[in-house]
């Protein structure tokens, strides 16, 4: 997360219009009134409160307030988590996945008046050896993506191979989401692979994240790798490109589409990656911001801290 503050100077937030950017997560409650994160839950939120440690954790990677002198900065020093109730089983999962696409359809609907400009979903959790991947999801899923969603997900925590052993919903429509595994600090990659099923590697060892305590601690797995992904995404979209910023508003899954190649495209190569991902690569926000600046039509001048 440090690295991006040396190479972007944004704190995310908004689009280039002053529309607001959201992610919302799909997983247990989160702890809304933690310090580091309070000021950057979605208002609307359906859940506000006491929450646990993982989807406080997950919440914290994404958008833990950044440039206030205590904790930890997430991927977004400013961004509009949409706090959900906690997901215990598929049919919770569904009616967040639902929910936040609700959001963006009456975010697209009404020129961003109503609703919530949903960018990603986190779906840092996974369901082995389900048959969801019938079909009976797909729907759903391309319906998030016509609205202009990008669902990041993963597999396990063990280096269970994908292509050999699908999940749910990593493993399902797989053209609609993004797919990350975990890389440590000394390039560990301990975790799910998959040359034909795993897009990209991610930071998922030794992420530092808020608690429900209200404290902060380290903690490994996929589930960390998933939201700095994610937190990406919103990331880019506050690209200071006012043509990005229609394109948005006019062409809601063209701008996805933008951004989801933006990250595939420009991956930092890892050594043996080829073997283990699709593209052979760890998330580079830098490179895909510059990808997306460079296919701005007018733009600001970005200014990168060296």
């Amino acid at each position: 997360v440090a690295e991006l503050e040396k190479v972007i100077d944004t704190p995310g937030g908004t689009l280039a219009n002053g529309k607001r950017i959201a992610v919302a997560i799909s997983d247990e409650a989160i702890e809304t009134t933690h310090p580091d994160l309070q000021n950057n839950i979605w208002p609307g939120s359906p859940h506000q409160g006491s929450g646990a440690f993982h989807g406080t954790a997950v919440a914290s990677v994404v958008g833990a307030v950044g440039n206030n002198a205590q904790g930890i900065a997430g991927v977004n020093w400013d961004v509009d988590i949409v706090s959900s109730a906690a997901a215990f089983d598929l049919s919770d999962v569904i009616d967040v996945f639902e929910d936040a696409l609700t959001l963006r359809q009456q975010f697209n609907n009404s020129s961003g008046e109503n609703g919530a400009l949903v960018v990603s979903v986190t779906a840092s959790w996974g369901a082995p050896g389900i048959q969801a991947c019938d079909g009976f999801s797909d729907p759903l899923f391309h319906d998030m993506a016509s609205a202009g969603i990008l669902v990041i997900t993963s597999g396990p925590n063990d280096p269970t191979d994908l292509d050999i052993a699908p999940e749910y919903p990593s493993s399902c429509a797989l053209a609609e989401h993004l797919v990350v595994s975990s890389i440590g600090p000394g390039g560990q990659t301990p975790y799910a692979i998959g040359d034909n099923s795993v897009h990209l590697l991610a930071p998922g060892l030794a992420v530092p994240v808020a608690d429900e305590q209200n404290g902060f601690q380290l903690a490994d797995g996929n589930s960390f790798a998933i939201p700095h992904v994610a937190g990406a995404i919103a990331l880019l979209y506050s690209v200071p490109c006012a043509g990005f910023a229609d394109l948005v508003m006019e062409d809601p899954q063209a701008a996805r589409t933008m951004v989801k190649n933006a990250i595939l495209n420009n991956t930092a190569p890892v050594p043996g990656g080829n073997a283990i991902t699709i593209t052979g690569g760890k998330l580079d926000v830098f490179a895909a911001y510059q990808s997306l600046m460079a296919q701005c039509p007018v733009c600001d001048t970005l200014t990168v801290h060296l």
